[in-house]
């Protein structure tokens, strides 16, 4: 499984890791994006996920837009 956190505060993505290490599945995957566009680029080069933690405040694009895109 591969997933996605975007989130502005380091704090938080280091939150929702440690929870989502909590269940240590072998094939997860987490990969951290600090921002709405860093997040759709990667997606625009090929990435891709099946689960995405989307901030919902955060600066230029928020998780609501970054979804939307």
């Amino acid at each position: 499984m591969r997933i996605a956190i975007c989130d502005d505060e380091i704090k938080q993505k280091k939150e929702i890791q440690k929870y989502l290490q909590t269940f240590k599945e072998p094939e997860m995957e987490i990969t951290n994006y600090s921002s709405g566009q860093e997040l759709l680029d990667a997606i625009a080069q090929g990435e891709k996920f099946n689960l995405l933690f989307l901030d919902i405040r955060m600066e230029g694009l928020d998780g609501v837009e970054t979804c939307r895109q």
